[in-house]
């Protein structure tokens, strides 16, 4: 992350400008540190510029830092220029891209999401995470406080310096110099300013480079306290406490967040063998949820046609998966395929929270292939119960099989009450009535709270349910069934427009089917007939 060496060449900029008027060298120096921060982040460089150049402006001693500041801005922002001009039509062309997203960039008053962030993710947006640990913050709220005493001190020691110069007062302490404390209090300002309030969302790295300025004129404050105090040793070993508890914090801190990141790290290397699992190999493409970090640790391409990470436009997706190994990743029960997906097949990856969509020839490639290996004794060693068999959604099914599709659907229509089974906590089958909803294109089975399928369908998601065949003994209208996997919605807008179109007792247990199979027996012209339908 470049916020490590904005922070690192910010203080080094701010060390050589104020050396610009003792020093001849240091101009060169200024000018080489500015343009490596404005390299590594252009808007960082010009936020941290633009109080050095009021400074070379406005006080004459340091003017012969103004031609550094500018030649070291422009050379360091010279490859962002020509970028712009040649991916973007122009600057104010690469602002309006880079605006999009952000999301927007403009008065977002973000001071309580910078905040928050600090109890621990890596990047909060949209920061909605509640303060756990208030008590990390307190040296976050005490650095304007440090700050402004750091000033107030260094204003008060030019006053007495200025009435010793005069004889009315007796020799101090040499006292630091202003422009060492405020130069580098207005250049912290400046570089939090766009991260403060420009941008909705926040991550604890982004105030790096004002943290590491701000420490300079506090810790002159400190030694300065230190220097006047009564008692310097007990002040140091006050101080001393206070530095250690705070370093013992940032060490559990730093401790959670390494664990945090090895599991997520962990989950996207798995999803990434799931996906070479399923025939995903270079040239291969990945879209959809945390589809940039899987697809690295999978070594394919990602891209995005909508959000932060747009990259590609849906045409050009679809005309890229129609020539290389594509997939769709989407958590499990919190997202519905996009319309262009929607005959898609869902995998399961196994150990993750995600499915993998394929393409419909690409899953038959991938089944055809399966079926092969495993033919010739040398497929995946997996058992029956960790198999992972192609899914996808009631509208999949339809769009593959619309008249199938009607004819099941209205099976089940026909009566209100139907037979699930589900597989009990020892594997064994439990049988159960159960009502069946068709709606947005998906089929939804809504159970009582607590109830024992719902329990079985939460530790194992995989069921059957069987229309019911209706009157009589001569089973005209034949049997359907649909198998698959339960996926249980919690998503509270899902859940009050079930409740709205459906009317069920509440509170109740909503699951959205992932279809395996659909299965038609009837008897036709005195002979059995089967229909069935899978996936791809």
């Amino acid at each position: 992350m470049p916020n490590l060496w904005v922070a690192i060449g910010a203080v080094a900029a701010v060390g050589w400008f104020l050396r610009v008027p003792d020093e001849p060298n240091a101009r060169w120096w200024l000018a080489a540190v500015l343009a490596g921060v404005t390299l590594v982040r252009t808007p960082d460089g010009g936020w941290l510029a633009l109080p050095l150049l009021i400074g070379a402006i406005g006080v004459r001693t340091w003017r012969p830092a103004l031609l550094p500041l500018i030649g070291g801005a422009l050379l360091g922002a010279a490859q962002w220029i020509g970028e712009a001009y040649d991916r973007f039509g122009g600057i104010g062309e690469r602002l309006n891209v880079s605006s999009d997203v952000e999301g927007g960039m403009g008065l977002h008053f973000s001071v309580g999401a910078a905040l928050r962030s600090l109890n621990g993710p890596q990047l909060c947006r949209p920061c909605e995470v509640p303060l756990r640990h208030p008590e990390l913050t307190v040296w976050w709220l005490a650095l304007p406080v440090l700050t402004l005493l750091a000033v107030h001190t260094a204003l008060r020691d030019r006053q007495e310096s200025r009435r010793v110069r005069v004889g009315l007062g007796r020799p101090a302490v040499r006292p630091p110099a202003v422009p060492l404390t405020v130069l580098p209090i207005a250049c912290a300002a400046t570089l939090a300013l766009p991260y403060l309030l420009l941008i909705g969302y926040s991550a604890p790295r982004f105030l790096m480079p004002s943290y590491a300025l701000l420490a300079l004129p506090i810790a002159g404050l400190v030694f300065r306290s230190v220097r006047a105090a009564r008692s310097p040793q007990h002040l140091a070993v006050a101080l001393g406490v206070i530095i250690t508890l705070h370093l013992a914090s940032q060490f559990v801190i730093l401790n959670h967040t390494v664990r945090q990141s090895d599991a997520t790290t962990g989950r996207y290397r798995t999803a990434a063998k799931g996906l070479q699992g399923l025939g995903l190999r270079p040239p291969c493409l990945v879209t959809g949820d945390r589809a940039l970090p899987v697809a690295y640790h999978a070594g394919c391409s990602s891209a995005q046609t909508s959000g932060n990470n747009r990259s590609i436009t849906l045409p050009s997706l679809l005309r890229r998966a129609a020539r290389e190994p594509t997939a769709l990743l989407l958590r499990r029960g919190r997202a519905r395929p996009p319309a262009y997906a929607r005959t898609w097949v869902a995998y399961p990856l196994p150990g993750t929270e995600w499915n993998a969509y394929l393409p419909p020839d690409q899953a038959r490639e991938w089944e055809a292939r399966k079926s092969r290996q495993e033919t010739s004794g040398n497929g995946p060693s997996m058992g029956a119960m960790t198999m992972s068999y192609p899914t996808t959604s009631w509208a999949g099914f339809a769009a593959a099989e619309p008249a199938f599709a009607d004819y099941a659907q209205d099976r089940f229509r026909r009566y209100r009450h139907h037979v699930l089974a589900t597989l009990r906590q020892d594997g064994s089958p439990r049988v159960t009535p159960l009502e069946v909803n068709f709606l947005s294109g998906e089929l939804w089975l809504g159970m009582m709270p607590e109830s024992r399928k719902a329990l079985d369908l939460r530790r194992d998601p995989r069921f059957s349910v069987q229309a019911n065949p209706g009157p009589g003994e001569d089973l005209t209208e034949g049997d359907v069934r649909v198998s698959g996997r339960a996926v249980e919605v919690t998503d509270p807008g899902t859940l009050a427009r079930f409740a709205e179109e459906v009317h069920p007792p509440e509170p109740f247990h909503l699951f959205r089917a992932e279809v395996t199979e659909v299965v038609h027996t009837a008897l036709e012209d005195g002979r059995m007939v089967l229909r069935t339908w899978r996936p791809g």
